[in-house]
């Protein structure tokens, strides 16, 4: 059965036909019942629901041929074989595995991941209201620690084709890279701050940031040695009993390690309203020969897309603080 076929996806009223699929694969009792089934989170890209029985509860995820959210968007739907190939590969190590869900089960013709469910947690999201300084340096520490274990293991990743992820990737790159530098703004940018669309003009309309947006673009869009997260930010991780965890890895990717550190970078300046490339820098002292002028390109970039694309943030920044972080931001990429 086609997963395209709008029959075939999963919602919350499909409770049946998730508990079929389940006690079919083994993964509940053959008279274990769901007794709830809704949904796990506010993603993204993909439909996410908790199932709970009566003696446990998993979380079950599936993609679509459009990205959840935004169903005007349409999105590739083989991306959650790649995010499944992820969670194999972080299986054999267990310095990645540690702080992400354990893969139950994977699906594939159903587009289906079967995920460990971690309970009580909610998204780092929280940060953009409240980026308490007390806490901050230790749950960026826990995360770096993670980041630099996923791109030194992946060094001798066995077949990157697996991880290309091409069309997502070129979706991506759109929405990183292109859309926020137009005249026209794709997000209604008063809506979000008044005053902000004539205030961001002179950004998304210089040429030489659009040229320099373009060369960073081709350096994302090229494979390189090392197996990224590709979507690092506070929305992918999960805050537990049991420390921080990482989730959403489906636009991971063979690339440069700069883009991870970049996209982390440019969401604590979103956070704490300051544009401070370095950081990051004594977390990654480990990562010899990592390019810092690169990852602050790519950290504003990040920046500058998330204030003046599509995927807008829960942030709260005023107007004046907005204008002084699309400003810094340029000034990094004009240097």
């Amino acid at each position: 059965m086609p997963v395209s076929d709008s029959a075939n996806w999963i919602t919350a009223d499909s409770r049946g036909a998730v508990e079929a699929v389940l006690r079919e694969r083994g993964l509940i009792g053959e008279k274990e019942c769901l007794v709830e089934l809704g949904s796990a989170g506010e993603g993204n890209m993909n439909v996410t629901l908790r199932a709970i029985t009566e003696q446990r509860s998993l979380i079950v995820k599936q993609s679509r041929p459009f990205v959840a959210r935004y169903e005007s968007i349409p999105a590739p739907e083989e991306r959650i074989h790649v995010e499944a190939a992820f969670y194999q590969f972080a299986s054999q190590h267990p310095q990645v595995s540690r702080a992400m869900p354990k893969l139950l089960d994977w699906i594939p013709e159903r587009n289906l991941l079967v995920l460990e469910d971690l309970g009580q947690a909610s998204d780092a999201t929280s940060i953009y209201r409240d980026s308490d300084e007390a806490t901050l340096p230790s749950l960026l520490s826990d995360l770096s620690a993670w980041l630099c274990a996923l791109h030194e293991s992946s060094r001798e990743l066995p077949d990157r084709r697996n991880f290309r992820n091409r069309s997502l990737r070129e979706l991506n790159h759109a929405h990183i890279f292109l859309i926020p530098f137009q005249e026209r703004p794709a997000t209604d940018l008063d809506s979000v701050c008044a005053g902000f669309c004539e205030a961001s003009r002179h950004i998304r309309t210089d040429p030489q940031l659009q040229e320099t947006c373009r060369q960073l673009g081709d350096v994302y869009l090229t494979d390189g040695e090392y197996l990224l997260h590709g979507d690092f930010y506070p929305g992918s991780w999960l805050l537990t009993s049991r420390g921080p965890f990482v989730i959403d890895p489906e636009f991971c990717f063979p690339g440069c390690r700069e883009f991870d550190v970049g996209v982390m970078t440019g969401h604590i300046a979103l956070a704490t309203g300051i544009f401070q490339l370095d950081r990051l820098q004594d977390d990654f002292a480990s990562a010899s020969g990592m390019q810092w002028s690169l990852a602050g390109q790519f950290a504003a970039i990040e920046v500058l897309r998330r204030l003046l694309g599509v995927a807008q943030l829960p942030l709260s920044l005023n107007l004046e603080q907005r204008v002084q972080l699309i400003n810094d931001a340029a000034s990094a990429l004009r240097d």
